[in-house]
């Protein structure tokens, strides 16, 4: 399961790069953020995967609203040198799919051992770190509060369209 991990992640870094719609690269987006949250739950804790998971939807889900505001849908037309260009891609992505099959991944490189996340001494939660970490949540709260004061609702990419 790993190695299919690190697959995808891979597929789907190399075709984020030639995404052209925004939906496109929403989905893309989205399936290198599942491969990653995979490989978290083998490396760590599964709750770590999951909430990596849930914060990568909530910035999609904003990141889609808005860019969805600013510019319509375009119509994907197919040319010939779209179609040549894609086949180039596809070759260089099986190229590299192959040099990853080749690659020993029964090699301790690639695995990791759940043993070793425990054996750093350090924590989030640390009894001298919490109130410092009480200090950056309120900091943050309040520049949340202050953006939201700033910006005018009148102007603005998500603005209501009212007919006056």
């Amino acid at each position: 399961m790993s190695f299919l991990s690190w697959s995808l992640i891979l597929i789907f870094n190399y075709l984020a790069i030639y995404a052209i719609n925004t939906l496109n690269l929403g989905f893309l987006i989205l399936g290198l953020s599942f491969s990653i949250s995979v490989i978290i739950s083998f490396c760590f804790l599964s709750w770590l995967s999951l909430i990596f998971f849930i914060i990568y939807i909530g910035g999609l889900l904003v990141l889609f609203f808005y860019l969805s505001s600013l510019n319509y849908n375009p119509l994907l037309a197919v040319s010939r040198t779209s179609n040549n260009a894609f086949l180039i891609k596809l070759n260089i992505l099986f190229i590299l799919i192959s040099s990853l099959l080749y690659y020993n991944f029964h090699d301790n490189s690639w695995s990791f051992n759940n043993n070793n996340a425990n054996n750093y001494s350090y924590s989030l939660f640390n009894e001298e770190e919490v109130i410092i970490l009480i200090l950056v949540g309120i900091m943050l709260l309040i520049v949340l509060w202050l953006v939201t004061k700033l910006t005018y609702t009148s102007r603005g990419a998500l603005r209501p369209t009212f007919n006056d």
